[in-house]
């Protein structure tokens, strides 16, 4: 059977059709239809360089940018709908079990230890924190806009890994970073 010459250049055509201007190349005052899109300052597009001043973008907290440990036998984590852009779960199937859903709150995460486990803890990367829970870690991502909280319930221990802050030890330790704050 003969294909036409006509179906083998079809694609290649197309495809030369559908390819618009490098993002990087645009002027500063080219716009762009598209939801979502970044524009590239141009003093800093050969950098690759995100302009900061896009109204899509927000920077988030930097609250949690400074190394640091907490640890507790329950901690909750609460955040706007970014939070999971700067949070990582360890998953450990062997000694907690993972439970994830939507709530009227937002996407909630949670780690429980088995009853049978006895050592161990579920942890949690935030940005520079590391969050070590012994018994429970909850995570929350909120559908709106709301500051990140983290709570650690039950013999908590916060220590900075930097200069500047003072380790903790209390009951009930809550830490509160807001969307662009230093």
């Amino acid at each position: 059977m003969k294909t036409p010459l006509r179906a083998l250049y079809l694609p290649f055509l197309l495809l030369a059709a559908c390819q618009g201007p490098n993002p990087s190349e645009r002027s500063a005052g080219d716009s762009q239809s598209g939801v979502g899109t970044i524009k590239i300052a141009q003093a800093g597009a050969a950098k690759g360089q995100i302009n900061f001043r896009d109204p899509l973008y927000r920077r988030f907290t930097e609250r949690f940018a400074q190394p640091a440990m907490l640890l507790a036998d329950r901690i909750e984590v609460y955040g706007p709908a970014d939070l999971l852009e700067h949070l990582a779960l360890r998953q450990d199937s062997e000694g907690f079990a993972l439970s994830i859903k939507t709530t009227t709150a937002g996407l909630r995460q949670e780690l429980t230890r088995k009853p049978q486990v006895l050592g161990g803890e579920a942890f949690a990367q935030l940005d520079q924190w590391q969050l070590f829970a012994l018994h429970k870690l909850i995570v929350v991502q909120a559908p709106d806009d709301q500051p990140v909280r983290i709570v650690a319930f039950g013999q908590a221990v916060y220590l900075p890994k930097g200069a500047g802050e003072q380790e903790l030890k209390q009951e009930r330790i809550t830490f509160t970073g807001q969307h662009g704050d230093q």
